[in-house]
């Protein structure tokens, strides 16, 4: 049975397995979890199938911004339609707040992910060069959905 529950400390380990599997040397280390749970500005779900953690997408609130930091499906339940699911619910969560837009970064090579952004109205706003620590450039996204 698939859930989606709030993100807690235990959930980290699962997640940095997830992590090396999806975005290996990109992939955020237990550090990096752990000070985006310390902040009280972040909202994170897991995504749990049958009680084992295969998914976990969070937000990053700054009054009129919010920021996706991450959103991820383990290798094997990808293409289900989770991370749809998951985006859809952080959405919702945004909206119950002050922020106006939505930003997030994407490798500008991971085509699933970019279409499922854009599948919710996320607009290519820039391209970073080198962004990330391998080198690959990102593209910025914003997604506006008040004072249109």
């Amino acid at each position: 049975m698939i859930e989606i529950k709030d993100f807690r400390y235990w959930h980290i380990p699962p997640a940095q397995t997830i992590e090396q599997a999806v975005f290996s040397e990109t992939a955020w280390s237990e550090a990096t979890f752990w000070g985006e749970l310390a902040q009280d500005n972040r909202y994170y779900l897991a995504v749990e199938h049958d009680a084992e953690l295969i998914g976990y997408g969070g937000m990053a609130f700054n009054g009129a911004e919010a920021d996706l930091q991450t959103l991820v499906i383990a290798p094997a339940f990808q293409k289900q339609g989770l991370a749809s699911t998951l985006l859809k619910k952080l959405l919702e969560k945004t909206q119950t707040t002050a922020a106006r837009r939505v930003f997030l970064e994407v490798v500008f090579d991971n085509e699933a992910a970019i279409n499922l952004y854009k599948k919710f109205d996320f607009k290519q706003i820039s391209l970073r060069q080198k962004y990330y620590p391998n080198g690959k450039a990102a593209i910025i996204m914003q997604l506006d959905w008040r004072g249109q």
